[in-house]
This record gives C-alpha cells, structure tokens and sequence, in this order.
C-alpha cells in the first residue's frame, strides 16, 4: 500500500531532477509547482507524526498560532455545509493568516485553503495555496497540521474529498536537508544517478550535506543538528546503504 511518506519523497525526488528555476546559495529554487494526491492518502495517514519527521507536538502548537484563522474557517465551513444541504455547486474558502510572527521578516507561508463541492461528481475537493514553502524539512509538518487540525473541522463525509492539490508559487529543495528524503525513497541509489545526470550541481550539493549529517560532523547551525539527530534515529543498516550509495 502506498504511504503518504513514500508518495511524498517520489514527488520531490523527481522535482530534484530538474534544474531549478535559480539557486539561492546552495537552495533550488523553483517557480509555480502543483502536486495533487488523493485525499485517502492525506486523511487516512497515520505514519507520519511530529516526532517521525523530526519536530515535537511543539510545532504542531505554533502552526495553530499562526496559520489557524478560525473567523475564514467557520465562514468556508458555512459555505460548503449549505452547498451540501441544498446539493448545489460551489465552494467555501479561508485564511492561513493567524496570529502575526512578531521573530521574523518572513510573510505567511500558508496563504489559503479551498474546499469545494460538485454534486454531479458527488464529492468535494479541497486546494492548499502557498507563498512559498521548503519541501523537505518544513512541508511534511504543515500536512501533519492540515491532517489533524484543519481539515476536521469540514464535513468531510457527506461529499468525501476525491484530491487535495497543494500549489506552490516558489518552493525550495535544500540540500542540507536531502538527506532527509533518501531515508524516505525507496530507490535512493537510483534517485542519486538520475540527479547526477541531470541536475549535476544540485547532486553535488546534496552528497556534501548528506555526508556531513552521516558523519554528524556539523556542530555550529542549530537546524542542521535538528537533521543530524533525525538521521541518528534510522537503523545502522540504512545509514549505511545512504552512505554507500552517495560514495
């Protein structure tokens, strides 16, 4: 059965094949990305956790802060419960903006959300729109987020959701964070070819974070000790087969 972990890793390990839109540093940076899975995959996931991808229950708190607006949520929830009442097209839409980050120059990553119902289909969809978003470290917690906070609070049984399309205008893949991925893929030796061949500068990049986190060499940047310690939680055997396969 396909996880949502796999389906994920997949998806932005294919996107790494491609040379990116421009580089910021080391960071790929691409323009107007769109990913569409089932929605199955998204609400019936319950593999990925806070503590599987590397956060604490802490960041799941700090996403309701600032991304949970529930005014434009009970508004989008009032739009879709009369649409399915009366068996009419149409859709309900809400905000990502909560409370304001006060620690950063940073705007609002999340921007909207939109769930929306066809009664010929008999089933909703449901659209998450992005600013910009890191693909590997950081985007896995706000599916958490989504999953667990956000998305319970529609009617989700009447008309069940048949996708969930995440757009992205500028999304990131780094580097320092790929390691992350391989861990996840299942074909991670031929993902490293196929981004050799093709995206040769990214791959460079990708070898040299990924062998410091295997080494656990990097001690002055908060972050890249928050991946270490991830990587530090998989068996010996497939650190090893990474290790190798990056050689």
């Amino acid at each position: 059965m396909t996880s949502l972990r796999r389906t994920w890793a997949e998806w932005v390990g294919e996107q790494s094949r491609i040379p990116p839109y421009i580089t910021a540093g080391s960071q790929s940076i691409y323009q107007n990305l769109e990913w569409t899975i089932p929605a199955s995959l998204l609400l019936s996931d319950e593999e990925m956790t806070p503590e599987s991808i590397g956060f604490t229950d802490t960041k799941i708190r700090m996403l309701r802060t600032h991304y949970e607006n529930p005014e434009t949520i009970a508004r989008a929830k009032r739009d879709l419960d009369d649409r399915l009442r009366d068996r009419k097209y149409g859709s309900g839409v809400w905000d990502f903006r909560g409370l304001e980050k006060k620690t950063t120059k940073q705007d609002f990553c999340l921007t909207a959300g939109v769930i929306a119902y066809y009664p010929p289909k008999k089933h909703t969809s449901i659209f998450i729109r992005y600013r910009t978003v890191e693909l590997i470290f950081r985007y896995r917690a706000d599916l958490v987020f989504l999953r667990d906070v956000i998305l319970p609070q529609f009617d989700l049984q009447t008309a069940p959701p048949d996708t969930i399309t995440f757009s992205f205008v500028n999304a990131t893949i780094h580097p320092m964070f790929y390691i992350m991925l391989l861990l996840d893929h299942p074909k991670p030796l031929r993902l490293l070819h196929r981004i050799e061949r093709e995206n040769p500068d990214f791959h460079n990049q990708v070898v040299r974070w990924s062998k410091i986190h295997l080494q656990g060499g990097y001690k002055t940047y908060q972050t890249a000790q928050r991946v270490q310690k991830f990587v530090n939680r998989y068996p010996e055997e497939t650190r090893n087969r990474i290790a190798e396969a990056l050689e």
